[in-house]
């Protein structure tokens, strides 16, 4: 029984056990202020994750392997996209970007922005998150087309001693944070 304990302790730590996500807040300024509408589309691509093999002491210099399946509840699908498109809503909305912001796609706003996760992946040994996605905003008059691979984190130790909900915040802030770091001199130029 000892030794089923520990390899049941071992997995759970090694799934990053982690509360649900809840989206984050974006605290810097952004400085444009517009009186302009935006709609925004999401749209879910490829979204996967691994298992995990390590080893568990059980005494007397034996290890026996232990593994995981990969744990889709930990992926950041499209319940959580949306989610984080929420986050970027409301971080438009708080710094005025704009005057108002939806989450769809009627074709009726000013400006209409359109985020592709093409590819999202969770490593669960270090909790680590990477995000492939594409960025379109247009307007009437022009458009802008922009790529993006976003590491939750880069240096192991760190992420080492993330849970999966702190990795995908600290990918969510990065996401956002390209995202607007584009989308402004656009709207200023526009």
């Amino acid at each position: 029984m000892k030794y089923f304990s520990l390899v049941v302790l071992s997995v759970l730590l090694l799934t990053g056990c982690a509360t649900p996500y809840v989206g984050v807040v974006y605290e810097k300024e952004i400085g444009v202020v517009t009186n302009k509408t935006a709609e925004m589309s999401i749209i879910s691509g490829s979204t996967s994750g691994d298992s995990v093999t390590t080893l568990a002491a059980i005494g007397g210099g034996v290890f026996i392997p232990v593994n995981s399946e990969p744990v889709p509840s930990l992926w950041f699908g499209r319940e959580n996209q949306l989610i984080l498109a929420e986050s970027l809503k409301n971080t438009l909305l708080k710094n005025q970007v704009f005057k108002s912001v939806t989450v769809g796609d009627s074709g009726k706003a000013d400006i209409n922005i359109t985020i592709q996760f093409v590819r999202t992946y969770h490593q669960p040994d270090p909790q680590k998150y990477t995000f492939d996605v594409v960025m379109k905003a247009e307007d009437k008059d022009s458009e802008i087309l922009k790529r993006y691979h976003i590491e939750s984190e880069e240096i192991f130790m760190v992420a080492y001693f993330d849970n999966a909900t702190d990795a995908m915040n600290k990918a969510s802030i990065k996401l956002i944070d390209a995202i607007i770091k584009d989308l402004m001199p656009w709207l200023e130029n526009g």
